[in-house]
């Protein structure tokens, strides 16, 4: 995506890391920051599933769903709204589906934590409003 981006003459860059790992998110954030200045757009779009019924579901397969799915977007968002907040501008785009209004039988880790995506977006968006 970002080499296509940067075909057609506009400015990218891919980076990988862990969205699960706070510390990997921040870092992601300050080096943008330190290269151009600022931080207008952070879009969190991360997203894993297990597919299965929840009596066979192991704590781990929550954990690494939740982690990823909804930890990811947590970490981003923090990470830039702060910025964001210093700068007085910017735009935080969080990634759900439809499994954050409706339940999912058989991913239900998953539209837990897009349930989540959902709840901490409409909320943010009230509390940053005045800002």
């Amino acid at each position: 995506m970002a080499a296509a981006i940067v075909e057609r003459g506009g400015r990218a860059e891919a980076r990988r890391l862990d969205v699960a790992c706070d510390a990997e998110m921040q870092t992601l954030v300050d080096d943008t920051v330190e290269r151009h200045g600022r931080l207008d757009f952070m879009f969190n779009v991360a997203g894993v599933a297990v597919i299965g019924e929840v009596r066979d579901l192991t704590p781990e397969h929550w954990r690494t769903v939740l982690d990823v799915t909804l930890g990811g977007v947590v970490h981003g968002t923090t990470a830039a709204y702060r910025v964001m907040l210093k700068q007085a501008s910017g735009q935080i785009v969080n990634i759900s589906s439809l499994a954050g209004l409706i339940p999912f039988p058989t991913a239900v880790p998953y539209a837990t934590a897009k349930h989540g995506v959902v709840g901490l977006t409409s909320s943010l968006r009230l509390e940053a409003a005045g800002f």
